[in-house]
């Protein structure tokens, strides 16, 4: 950076920070015009117009500085304001995600991809719940009143890819769900049929108490198959807390000490089909940051060996 851009930076700082940001965005166009490379300016001047509304100048902005400084967080940060001002928030999140990627400790960063996986999470219970529900079904009654007023349309065709991509993106969401504070034991569906609508159905199932015992385990399996059958899923994704478990304790078998610590906290992502089976534990450290343990990468377990809930999915569905 240039002496003069660096004092107009700072100039346009101050006014940022007065909240007058159309002078701000004005100085660092400056900035620009002087140092026409500074990825700083841009990235300023990207939060100006979006405090000024003006989101396609912000996320111009934001690619620019990105261009010029692809190794910085705050391009990709900036972007991600700007695609969230649009609702484009799928788009946003992953830039938040490369953000932290260049920067892991950023916690702007982090608090972003928090809040944005959340509100996604919320956005797709609404599209694809069961019957316009937002929650996860809790039991046989209100699944049953529930599927009374389904109605099921045209059949997905079965594809292995489909579900192999599925699988990677519930282990990605279960990651910031966990992140986020609010993970709780659910099964979630990959849907094989559309509604009237035309729309994928989806759908997730609470299993707080599944792993109580083998006796609610198993009861939970009857209701699981049952749901997977009526609803002609295609895949189950069952994602809980390893501190949640009390049955089965996976993590006491022998075959566990060339995993991990017997004591390592963390959550478990198991995905089945006709055809594809995968089980991830992701081990989370003691250190805190905001108050949450931070997830490791995730480990790839044998599913036959430490497997959490038998096959929900049968031949004939």
């Amino acid at each position: 950076m240039t002496a003069a851009g660096d004092a107009l930076k700072e100039e346009g700082n101050a006014f940022y920070k007065n909240k007058e940001w159309l002078k701000s965005a004005a100085i660092y166009t400056k900035g620009i015009k002087i140092d026409p490379d500074n990825a700083v300016l841009y990235s300023n001047r990207s939060a100006s117009f979006l405090q000024l509304l003006k989101v396609t100048k912000a996320l111009a902005d934001a690619e620019m500085s990105i261009k010029l400084r692809p190794t910085w967080e705050k391009g990709y940060y900036r972007k991600g304001c700007a695609l969230e001002a649009t609702e484009k928030y799928e788009e946003a999140l992953a830039c938040f995600r490369d953000a932290a990627e260049h920067n892991p400790k950023n916690g702007e960063v982090a608090n972003k991809i928090a809040s944005i996986t959340r509100h996604v999470r919320n956005l797709q219970r609404k599209k694809f719940s069961f019957a316009g529900k937002s929650e996860p079904v809790k039991s046989d009654v209100e699944y049953d009143q529930l599927k009374d007023n389904l109605k099921l349309g045209d059949s997905v065709p079965y594809s292995k890819q489909r579900v192999e991509v599925w699988a990677k993106k519930m282990l990605s969401d279960a990651i910031n769900v966990w992140i986020s504070g609010e993970m709780m034991a659910t099964v979630h569906f990959l849907p094989g049929r559309r509604d009237e609508k035309g729309e994928t159905v989806a759908g997730q199932v609470s299993v707080e108490k599944a792993f109580d015992n083998p006796e609610t385990r198993e009861n939970c399996c009857e209701f699981l198959r049952k749901y997977a059958k009526d609803m002609s899923s295609h895949a189950t994704c069952a994602v809980v807390k390893k501190e949640d478990i009390a049955y089965p304790q996976v993590w006491k078998k022998n075959e566990w000490k060339s995993v991990a610590s017997a004591i390592a906290s963390g959550f478990f992502v198991q995905v089945e089909s006709e055809d594809v089976k995968e089980l991830w534990f992701v081990p989370c450290d003691e250190k805190k940051d905001g108050g949450r343990a931070i997830p490791r990468d995730p480990i790839s377990l044998d599913v036959d060996t430490f497997r959490l809930l038998p096959p929900l999915i049968r031949a004939e569905q």
